[in-house]
């Protein structure tokens, strides 16, 4: 076949094995990152509603219009990042000093994302609605845009960790370890938190995220300081005349990509709907938040026991097959679910079960994207880690804007009735059919969503993604075979 584009060098560093102290820090990344975005999907809404008295219908838009605003940014910070260090080669091309391209962001994105997770809880109570709303809408997109900043080159740093495939299956296993783990950390101590403080709901809000955002802090330190960026494609240094057209263009013309994208929005709607809704079911249904906590703890049982079998399971099976039998059996259950009166022997059996479901796909996902790297650096010449994370952080963004959207319209339209003088109402038996669909059935339609999409849309066969990696460390695009 005719070959039609720049050759790209073979990457450096390509064959170093990672050691248990990357993966480490590779884990408390995410962990870092879920102490402010678990706080903000699962209590920020109920502090808006329960704490600060906003309509639940305006919450919705707020969320949609901001996520849609962080979707872009997701994409332009992809493309600083690959811009930036194609500058910074090209000012140091003489220098024998490494260059990082992801690390630096990590040191000051952590001061910035904890000082604006704090300020989303710094609403004065005396203001009126107007300018409650307001003080909303500025804290939230600011604090979405800090995350942008650190959580686009956390996320881009896999592929230039690792090319091998188990190791990015272990690495995948340690961000889900991480996120799994941080998770739960506000689930369980914010309603402890909340229930210090009796009806002062703001100042228990206000603690928990000050306590939260430094062990943040700490994290994303530790983060920066153990993992290490052991591969460098150094013809990127031309990237920085690239335009931005031609990088829509790459990632439309990326199936691989498109996929995991769909496939994400769908999880992603469906997990962070159930999240949200949750406290407003344990509230409402079950009638003890501290239990919540208790109950969702259970889901790191099966984190830790599947954090050893998962790379084992990609290397016999490929990552397609376990992700689309993951979601069809969640689907079932989540359907079970649904359908079956509140018990909590079942709950917790269901929830436990359909949650570990789902957080494989979760986990193993970030591998595949890396998957995705390799193949626009297979298709282009160029890897483009920031601007191909970027795209892929902006889909999961409208996944994330659905599910607050759907939240907060859902919790207006079923009557909710928010508390008075910090006291929970009674619901009616409507609105509590309505929680439960929002938190159960909703994720059931989402699981299945996700299917389709991995089942249909990703076409990466372990074969097709051998020959690639060894055109790629042949120095070859796919001009250069025969076919694939």
């Amino acid at each position: 076949m005719k070959n039609t584009k720049e050759k790209i060098s073979k990457p450096i560093g390509a064959e170093k094995v990672l050691s248990f102290k990357n993966k480490l820090g590779y884990g408390l990344g995410d962990f870092a990152n879920v102490m402010s975005f678990g706080m903000t999907t699962s209590f920020l809404m109920t502090y808006y509603t329960d704490a600060i008295g906003i309509s639940g219908s305006i919450i919705a838009v707020m969320f949609l219009v901001a996520r849609f605003w962080d979707a872009i940014t997701d994409v332009l910070m992809g493309v600083i990042i690959d811009k930036s260090f194609a500058k910074r080669m090209e000012k140091y091309k003489d220098s024998e000093e490494k260059i990082d391209k992801f690390k630096p962001y990590f040191k000051w994105g952590a001061w910035i994302v904890s000082g604006t997770a704090i300020m989303m809880f710094l609403m004065p109570q005396s203001w009126n609605m107007g300018a409650k709303i307001g003080f909303m809408y500025v804290t939230y997109i600011l604090w979405g845009m800090a995350y942008t900043f650190v959580n686009i080159p956390y996320g881009s740093i896999a592929s230039v960790m690792t090319m091998n495939t188990e190791e990015r299956a272990e690495l995948s296993v340690a961000r889900g370890l991480g996120s799994s783990v941080g998770q739960q950390v506000p689930k369980l101590f914010v309603p402890f938190v909340l229930g210090m403080f009796g009806v002062n709901l703001a100042g228990g809000y206000l603690t928990a995220m000050i306590i939260l955002s430094i062990v943040a802090l700490a994290s994303y330190y530790l983060c920066y300081f153990f993992v290490e960026e052991n591969i460098q494609t150094p013809t990127e240094k031309k990237q920085e005349k690239t335009s931005f057209t031609e990088y829509i263009r790459v990632i439309l013309k990326n199936r691989l990509l498109i996929g995991v994208a769909l496939g994400s929005v769908a999880i992603l709607a469906g997990l962070l709907t159930n999240g949200q809704m949750m406290v407003y079911y344990f509230q409402s249904i079950v009638g003890n938040l501290q239990a919540m906590g208790l109950i969702t703890s259970i889901t790191i049982i099966p984190t830790f026991v599947l954090a050893p079998i998962l790379p084992k399971l990609v290397e016999r099976f490929s990552n397609k097959k376990v992700i689309t039998t993951a979601t069809l059996l969640a689907t079932g259950v989540f359907i079970i679910f649904q359908l079956i009166p509140f018990n909590i022997v079942s709950y917790i059996i269901l929830y436990v079960l359909g949650v570990a479901l789902l957080n494989i796909p979760m986990t193993l996902v970030w591998g595949m994207v890396s998957d995705c790297i390799d193949y626009n650096q297979f298709l282009t010449g160029n890897r483009q880690e920031g601007v191909i994370y970027g795209s892929y952080s902006f889909v999961r963004k409208i996944g994330q804007a659905l599910s607050g959207f759907i939240a907060g319209m859902g919790i207006s339209a079923i009557g909710y009735i928010k508390p008075i003088d910090g006291v929970h109402q009674v619901q009616s038996a409507e609105t509590l059919a309505g929680i439960k669909f929002l938190h159960i059935g909703f994720t059931a339609i989402c699981s299945f969503i996700a299917f389709l999409a991995f089942q249909y849309i990703w076409n990466l066969t372990e074969e097709k993604r051998d020959l690639m990696v060894k055109a790629i460390s042949e120095g070859k695009t796919i001009d250069d075979v025969d076919s694939i």
